[in-house]
């Protein structure tokens, strides 16, 4: 079966965290989604607003994992398991799968909702996920993005 890939624009910050909110109000774990997109494309406004959605807390200060790689939030939906591998060196590299691993990715994928910011860096490691949202910015407008979001049967 093909993927259904939806593809949405947004102008402002607001609006990009706006559909992630939207796309949060349908998501029961166990539920893999992967984020790609450059540097300031608007990954980490779109996981912190799909966040504060899942725990139903705007003003949730969610930190970016981009330094423990990994931050995980108690929500009434469950455990969100929120990976950013930005900072790995080795796309695939063995010795990264295994230190991932060790940072609850069994049980993020047996349970949770998963959330991997810069998952290409690692595709030794992923499953197929449910949903994967591609954000590309607008080199003209910093605010500006295209977004793909691709779900899979």
């Amino acid at each position: 079966m093909q993927p259904f890939v939806t593809t949405i624009f947004t102008e402002t910050e607001n609006e990009t965290a706006r559909e992630a909110t939207r796309l949060a109000a349908g998501i029961i774990a166990p539920y893999f989604i992967t984020l790609r997109g450059d540097v300031g494309a608007g990954k980490t406004v779109w996981a912190r607003a799909f966040i504060r959605a899942l725990m139903a807390d705007e003003g949730l200060d969610v930190i970016s994992p981009t330094y423990p790689l990994l931050q995980i939030y108690e929500s009434p939906h469950g455990l969100i398991y929120h990976y950013d591998l930005y900072r790995l060196e080795e796309a695939g590299d063995q010795a990264m799968v295994d230190m991932i691993r060790e940072l609850s990715w069994d049980d993020a994928m047996a349970g949770g909702i998963t959330l991997v910011e810069w998952s290409e860096k690692l595709p030794l490691l992923l499953a197929k996920p449910a949903l994967s949202v591609h954000l590309m910015g607008d080199k003209d407008h910093a605010t500006k993005r295209k977004i793909e979001i691709i779900r899979y049967a």
